[in-house]
Order: structure tokens, then C-alpha cells, then sequence
């Protein structure tokens, strides 16, 4: 007997106030519950012989044990236990034979001592053998399930079909029982039965069974799916409901099937779990509980692998968005790049023509109202485009900042000055504390964030209303603050204004302009210095305050640095041979007027290929190049150049409508010395080029 089956043996016998004891013919003791322990043993561990620790001679105890290892009937008797001397205890026994297929040993059971009622304890003895018996098989069947569970599973969780699962399933029950034959059918939408499987039926019987329709009176799998109960056909011959199917199933050799629904978790019918013999018979409770747990444990199966392959298919369907995502995601950024380009280059034309219109200046009021015009909106268009692009950047991780360190007291004097220029007819106060000492910080992006605030604060706020920005400064931090007592924000508005296209104004004769980036740029940037921005109003027409807290140290430089727009040196004064590169002609011709106004001698070339001859036959000091020339591409012009030596020195500047940090790098890796985004201002200009030496020029 394994150690198995005297566990499990024993969980049984524990229940029993009887001492029980199962040993094996020659008197060796194989279990003793605890009773028998305690009453025959007197909890002595030694005894592992019953001849030991009876007074009955063994001869006399050992025929016992043969009569009853030849019956499954109780056999009474009597033995008796010498405890001393004088002490004898008689007791009466009752033995009979255990033998199945996981256990075969003799049950002795105790009764107290010799007396009557011999007749009645032996109808007890029979029915606790009995008991034992089928709880035995009854657990041995249960382990059986729970090991062929662990394997199905494991099964489904490697990948494979469901049908192989359900197929080991249906062979481990298979095993359980001489001639029987396992079916397990699924239930599909549309009211039919589908083999998974059938290892041991005929195949012609499988194939005919494979869509069966469900109803009330369809075998027993047809009729314990369309009913929900288990469905037993004693003698399949004799069973009204096999009408349709007794030739099928005498040609297969079957005479009786118990079929029982397998059910999900929320007692939906999933499909059927059959067992087949060829003779007609009942179940008897061993068997009605086998089927059972065996459809249970088919019913999580087949819900594991459902569950399983609807993550599957929810995997592939958002590897599927994901892919058209970055897709679309490519699209949008090739078209934002496109964009920019196509929109620069008029602007880029316009800017320069009004720059040359100032440049020629002839003191007409009428023409510098609207040569003030051209640039002011010129200007907006410029920042919405490049507000579009930042935005778009940021949220693919593409734009990285450039810090150094930034002395803020001539940082806001230079933004004071910008702000006044920018809105002559508006009064912001500037409250700036002297000692802001230096910080670590974008310029750039920081200046950015900042006068988009002040933008925010002049458009929603009318010329009476009052605005100031004012700073303090601790050991560690920097604290911007801009208020206004404008128009002020709805509290509903307040958890979303930093969000990208939201405005305060979205009504169709709101007067503000832009696209509502402003805010979640400033945010995005500051958050990417290590700082905060917040808001605060009191509701509508009640004015608002904006405040940006950030560190003098970053706490970490995560990016690498952005290219610098320009050159970092200034150039001397003075004019200077310039070539101008532009496919687009009246960006060129405009940027060309302006050049020659301001004293340069200007070359020009409307593509790539002819630039390369004006290189070479002029040899310029300075050469303003577009990217996307006709024929020879400016990266190509660029390269060109830097591999000729009698070009050596020649100042490449790439003035182009490609303003993302890629296009950037991929400029200075081709040869430029400096990268333009268009339109440019006049400072870039003088910034690559020199003060002008003709007329004079504004910085705007």
C-alpha cells in the first residue's frame, strides 16, 4: 500500500470512532486510525504486527486473516489483548477484504468487547468498508482530474489548439474506467455541438456528431446542452431521445451515454462532456460525481482558453492600432515638416519684401502703418506655425533642450524690451528684483514660455486692464509671476487650460488669435526644467495669475543639446559678397533687395547645380542656403563645398523651412555653419551677416 493511499485511506478511518486497522495477510500492519491507536496500541508506536499484539496464537490469527482476505463480506471474531498478568480484554472483529484498483488490504474493525448485537455490527462494519471503498475510488478519481487539469492547462498556456487539450483531457478520464469512451463536444453560437474531442470513438460515430443541433429530444449531448442538466441514457436501444441516432450508435457499439452540460463560470452552457460504454448500465455516485468534476474542470479549461485567446486577439488588435498609429503618426510628421516648409517660404517672401520696404523707407506715415501690419502679422503666423511644430515635437520626445547658463536681470530687461516692441500701444509692469542672480536654463525656451504668458495676459485683458509680471528668488528657486485683472477664467475651464487647444474664448467672434498652444508649450517646457507652472482666478472678469517655480539646477540634463539657430560668433561689419540660394523667387528676390539695401554685394541662384557654379566662379564670402533646391538638394551644395580646399572658409548658413531638431543636426552634419528657420528675422540676419552698412535696420 502507497503512502498515497494510506493518506488517503486514513482521512477516512480518522472520521470513524471504531479502531480501525487494514493490514495484509501475513499480520503486517499497514494503517491504524486513531482510535486503534489509542484503544489496541495504547499509543505504543512499536506494534507492526497484530500477532504480536493479540494473545491468540499466530497460527490462530493468521487463519482469521486468510477467511476474511477471501471474502468482501465482514467475517466476525473474536481476539483478544493480554495487557498484563491478570488482564485480558476480549474484543469483537469484524474483517472483510478492501480490494480495488488502488487498494487491496484486509479491514479489521474493533467493536468493543465481546458481547451481543454481533448481526448489527456487522451491517455497520459492511456499510463503513463499503464507505471506505467508494471514497477511495471516489478520491483517487478526483486526483485523477486535478493531475489531467494541471496538464490541459499547461496546455493551453503553451499555445496549443484547444482540441489537443480537451483530447488529454478525455484520456486521462478514459483510464479511470474498463470500456469507457470519453466525447467532448463545445457549443458554438449558432446552436451546435462541435467535436473537440474523442480519442477512443470510431471515427464515422465522431465525423457524425461533429455539428450536432441541440434540442430537447437530440441523444444526450444534444439534449443536456439544449437543457442545461445531465442527461443519462441507460440502454441507448431503449432511450426515445436516440431514435434518430440508435443505427449511428449500434454501428459504433455503443449502448449507453451520460452526457452533462459544461458550464463557464456565470453558468453559461460552454458544451457537453460524455461517457460512452457498450453495455447498457446506470451510473452509480462514483461515476455521477467523475462526470461532474470532470465537465468542471473542462468548463475552466475551455474558459482559460477563451480568456487566453481574446487577449490574443485584443494583443494583436493593439499591435495593429499601434502600427497604424505610427503609421499616421509618420504621415502627420511628414506632413508637419511639409507644412512648415511650404508655409515659411511665402512668409519667408513676405518678411523680406517688408524688411526691404523698411529698409527703403521713404517717410510715407500711410506706408509704415502697413509695412507695420505686413511684419506684426507675418510675425504671428510664424509663432502659430512654430507653436504647431513644438507641439508636435513634444509629444513624440523630439525636442530636447539646450542649457546654459542664463543671466536672468539681463534676460528680462531683453524681454521687457521685446514686449514693448512687440505691443507699443499695451503697459505691462515689470517688477524685476535685482539680485536673480544666474540659472540653468533653455534661453530660448524659457523666453518662450514666459512671453507666451504675457501674450495670454495682453489678449485677454483690454487696454485699461492692468498687467505686470513680477519675479522673486530664493537659494534654490526662481518664481516668475504674470497678472492680469483681464476677463479672468471660468473655474470650469482651470483643471484643462493647460491642455492643447484649449482657449478661454472658444465662441465664433472671439476676438483672440492662435490655436491654443500657447499654455501647454509653457507647461511642457518648464516641466521639462524640473519646475511648475499654476493658475489661479477668481472667475470671469476677475482677473488671473500664472506663476512658473523652477530650479536654478536642473535635476537631471536628460537631453543632449539643441543646435544653435546661429552662429555663435558676430561677424565683423561691413559688406560682404553673399550668395543667395532660393528655388522660391520672390523669397530670393525680396531676401536679395534687402541684402544689396543694407550694402552687400549680392549673388543669386534659383538651384542647387548653379549655386555650385557661382561657388566656384565667385567665390563668395557668405552663401545663404535653402535646403529643398531643385536637382542638387542644400545638404548636397553643403558637402559639395566643404570638399573643395579653394572653398575653404566660405560661411554656409542653410536658410530653410525645415525647422524640426533632425533637420537641424542633419544641416550641421552636411557642412553648414549656421541653421535658419524662415521666415528670418532681421537679427538672424545680422547675426550670420554683420551690421549693415548701408542703411540701418530694424531689429524686429
Amino acid at each position: 500500500m502507497s503512502l498515497a493511499d494510506k493518506l488517503l485511506v486514513s482521512d477516512i478511518a480518522d472520521t470513524l470512532q471504531d479502531p480501525i486497522l487494514l493490514v495484509d495477510t501475513a499480520g503486517t500492519v499497514l494503517y491504524a486510525n486513531e482510535a486503534a491507536r489509542h484503544t489496541l496500541f495504547r499509543h505504543d508506536d512499536t506494534v507492526t504486527d497484530i500477532r504480536n499484539l493479540f494473545d491468540e496464537t499466530d497460527d490462530a490469527v493468521l487463519r482469521y486473516l486468510k477467511m476474511c482476505s477471501r471474502n468482501l463480506q465482514p467475517v466476525p471474531g473474536k481476539l483478544s489483548i493480554r495487557r498484563d498478568e491478570d488482564s485480558i480484554e476480549e474484543f469483537l472483529v469484524s474483517g472483510a477484504r478492501i480490494r480495488n484498483d488502488q487498494v487491496d488490504a484486509i479491514c479489521l474493525d474493533f467493536h468493543g468487547k465481546a458481547g451481543t448485537g454481533d448481526r448489527e455490527r456487522f451491517r455497520i462494519l459492511n456499510a463503513t468498508v463499503d464507505r471506505l471503498r467508494h471514497e477511495i475510488q471516489s478520491r483517487k478519481h478526483m486526483e485523477a482530474i486535478l493531475e489531467a487539469e494541471k496538464h490541459t492547462l499547461a496546455c493551453v498556456i503553451s499555445g496549443e489548439p484547444l482540441p489537443v487539450a480537451m483530447n488529454l483531457l478525455a484520456l486521462a478520464l478514459e483510464k479511470q474506467a474498463e470500456g469507457l469512451f470519453v466525447s467532448i463536444l463545445a457549443l458554438e453560437e449558432e446552436k451546435r455541438l462541435r467535436l473537440m474531442a474523442g480519442p477512443s470513438l470510431p471515427n464515422d460515430y465522431n465525423e457524425a456528431i461533429d455539428g450536432l443541433e441541440i434540442g430537447p429530444n437530440v441523444g444526450s449531448c444534444g439534449t443536456a446542452a439544449h437543457s442545461g442538466q445531465t442527461t443519462i441514457s441507460e440502454d441507448i436501444l431503449a432511450d426515445p431521445r436516440w431514435e434518430p441516432y440508435r443505427e449511428l450508435a449500434q454501428s459504433a457499439g455503443l449502448r449507453a451515454c451520460w452526457s452533462t452540460p459544461i458550464t463557464s463560470s456565470s453558468g453559461d452552457v460552454l458544451g457537453t462532456l460524455a461517457m460512452y460504454y457498450r453495455v447498457p448500465r446506470a451510473p452509480n455516485d462514483d461515476e455521477l460525481r467523475l462526470i461532474g468534476n470532470s465537465a468542471y474542470v473542462a468548463g475552466i479549461v475551455i474558459e482559460k482558453y477563451r480568456a487566453q485567446e481574446a487577449m490574443a486577439e485584443l494583443f494583436e488588435r493593439e499591435k495593429e492600432l499601434r502600427s497604424r498609429a505610427e503609421t499616421e503618426n509618420r504621415a502627420k510628421d511628414k506632413f508637419l515638416a511639409m507644412l512648415g516648409h511650404e508655409l515659411r517660404n511665402p512668409l519667408s517672401a513676405i518678411a523680406n519684401a517688408a524688411f526691404a520696404l523698411e529698409a527703403i523707407g521713404d517717410g510715407d506715415e500711410a506706408v509704415r502703418k502697413l509695412h507695420t501690419i505686413v511684419v506684426n502679422e507675418t510675425t504671428l503666423l510664424k509663432r502659430i506655425l512654430d507653436d504647431l511644430l513644438d507641439i508636435s515635437r513634444l509629444s513624440r520626445g523630439k525636442l530636447k533642450l539646450k542649457t546654459e547658463s542664463v543671466e536672468l536681470k539681463a534676460f528680462f530687461e531683453e524681454l521687457e524690451i521685446a514686449i514693448r516692441s512687440a505691443y507699443p500701444e499695451r503697459t505691462v509692469h515689470f517688477e524685476i528684483e535685482n539680485n536673480l542672480g544666474e540659472i540653468r536654463a533653455d534661453s530660448s525656451r524659457l523666453r518662450q514660455s514666459v512671453q507666451n504668458l504675457l501674450d495670454n495676459a495682453i489678449k485677454y485683458s483690454a487696454a485699461s486692464d492692468k498687467i505686470q509680471l513680477r519675479t522673486s528668488a530664493t537659494d534654490g528657486t526662481i518664481r516668475i509671476e504674470v497678472q492680469d485683472s483681464g476677463q479672468g477664467i471660468d473655474e470650469d475651464l482651470i483643471p484643462t487650460i493647460f491642455d492643447p487647444f484649449v482657449q478661454a474664448d472658444d465662441s465664433i467672434e472671439r476676438t483672440g488669435s492662435g490655436l491654443g498652444l500657447g499654455l501647454a508649450l509653457v507647461k511642457q517646457f518648464i516641466e521639462m526644467h524640473g519646475g511648475r507652472v499654476d493658475v489661479e482666478s477668481a472667475g470671469p472678469r476677475a482677473g488671473s495669475t500664472f506663476s512658473i517655480t523652477i530650479p536654478r539646477e536642473r535635476p537631471s540634463d536628460k537631453a543632449n543639446g539643441e543646435a544653435a539657430g546661429v552662429a555663435d560668433s558676430t561677424p565683423s561689419p561691413g559688406p560682404r559678397k553673399v550668395l543667395v540660394v532660393e528655388d522660391n523667387e520672390n523669397a530670393r528676390d525680396g531676401l536679395c533687395q534687402l541684402l544689396q539695401l543694407w550694402g552687400h554685394e549680392v549673388l543669386e541662384a534659383a538651384d542647387g547645380k548653379e549655386a555650385l557654379a557661382l561657388f566656384r566662379s565667385e567665390r563668395p564670402d557668405i552663401a545663404l542656403v535653402d535646403i529643398g533646391l531643385p536637382q542638387v538638394s542644400g545638404y548636397e551644395v553643403a558637402t559639395t563645398v566643404r570638399k573643395e580646399v579653394a572653398l575653404d572658409g566660405v560661411q554656409l548658413v542653410a536658410l530653410t523651412g525645415y525647422g524640426q531638431e533632425s533637420d537641424r543636426q542633419r544641416a550641421m552634419d552636411a557642412g553648414f555653419d549656421s541653421h535658419i528657420v524662415k521666415p528670418a528675422n532681421v537679427k538672424d540676419l545680422i547675426a550670420v551677416l554683420g551690421e549693415p552698412s548701408g542703411v540701418s535696420a530694424s531689429r524686429a
